[in-house]
């Protein structure tokens, strides 16, 4: 299991909760689902899907509280895999979280809370500019 963020770990009451979760070849995969390999590295036997995760270099000039980390997706397989829709700390019921959702276009952010449904959001757009 992909678990590097344990300044998280012990904020996220949920059990059970991941890293990340993708949507590959329109189903979603979890960062649990994943088996430690050689270093940071772990692999999604089923896909034949490797994971590498890194920390990002903080900046020694200043002071940050946050970390950060690097997931690099590497296809193993002889087959195409189409990776979308990957959500930091994963998908729940339990917190809220913001995705691309529904057929692709420039307004398809959206939303997600507990106990509610979900919410289009516009997001600001400055690559036409």
């Amino acid at each position: 299991m992909i678990d590097l963020f344990p300044e998280l770990v012990a904020s996220i009451s949920e059990e059970g909760a991941s890293l990340f979760s993708v949507e590959v070849n329109g189903s979603t995969v979890y960062s649990r689902g994943f088996e430690a390999g050689a270093e940071d590295a772990f692999t999604h036997r089923e896909l034949n899907l490797q994971v590498i995760v890194s920390d990002m270099v903080p900046d020694t000039d200043t002071e940050q509280e946050y970390g950060c980390r690097i997931i690099r997706f590497i296809n193993r397989s002889d087959d195409t895999l189409e990776l979308e829709n990957l959500i930091p700390l994963g998908d729940s019921d339990t917190r809220p979280y913001i995705t691309g959702y529904g057929p692709p276009g420039l307004a398809r952010a959206t939303l997600f809370r507990p106990g509610h449904g979900p919410v289009g959001l516009i997001v600001p757009d400055n690559a036409w500019e």
